[in-house]
């Protein structure tokens, strides 16, 4: 049997079958990252980075819109707590050892 030979923009190709279950037939590579052997730590620890910023953001604004909704100058008198349980979980989210995070 030859390999399917698809148009490079298809990625899968999934059969649904009467049961409700679905089997995949097809699923293509995706594209590989060119990256050197060297630099591979560096990469994976600054988007682990990049993720942790995006988490920090995003539960500071939410706590902050939280915070302004409930009470009169609300997100002024949270500021601090809301920093500190955003960074609470920014801490998580890059694996800071226990020790050092705040």
């Amino acid at each position: 049997m030859q390999p399917l030979r698809l148009n490079k923009k298809i990625r899968r190709i999934i059969v649904l079958l009467p049961e409700g279950r679905a089997v995949t037939i097809y699923k293509s590579k995706g594209k590989k990252r060119k990256n050197s052997r060297t630099l591979k730590p560096v990469e994976k620890a600054l988007r682990r980075l990049g993720k942790a910023n995006n988490v920090y953001t995003s539960t500071y604004l939410k706590r902050h819109k939280e915070s302004s909704r409930k009470k009169r100058d609300g997100w002024l008198r949270d500021f601090n707590y809301n920093l500190h349980r955003a960074a609470r979980k920014h801490a998580k989210v890059v694996k800071i050892p226990r020790s050092l995070r705040v």
